[in-house]
C-alpha cells in the first residue's frame, strides 16, 4: 500500500475519507462507507457541500450557496495559497 491511496485493493485513487472527527485518510469517494467524511476538504456549515468560501483567515466554511457577502473564494485568492505554504 503506497501512503495516501485508498486502502480498497486494486485501487489507485488518493484516499480523501476516513473515520468521523479525524484526519485518518483511509478511501477514496467510490470505496468510503455512510459512516466516514471527507478529511481533506472540509464540508459547508450549512449543508454537506464541500466549503470554498472563508474569512480573510482562509478558512473554509460555507459553499458558495451559503456564503456571506463579505466572505471570498479560498482557492482563488492567491494570498491564502501562499500563507499555507511558508
Amino acid at each position: 500500500m503506497k501512503f495516501g491511496l485508498c486502502i480498497q485493493e486494486d485501487c489507485s485513487r488518493l484516499a480523501s475519507y476516513g473515520p468521523n472527527g479525524t484526519n485518518i485518510r483511509l478511501y477514496c469517494k467510490t470505496h468510503k462507507t455512510k459512516e466516514m467524511t471527507n478529511t481533506v476538504n472540509p464540508t459547508c456549515i450549512m449543508c454537506e457541500t464541500q466549503a470554498t468560501f472563508g474569512t480573510v483567515e482562509c478558512r473554509k466554511l460555507t459553499c458558495a450557496k451559503h456564503k456571506l457577502p463579505s466572505m471570498i473564494h479560498i482557492s482563488k485568492v492567491r494570498s491564502c495559497m501562499n500563507e499555507k505554504i511558508h
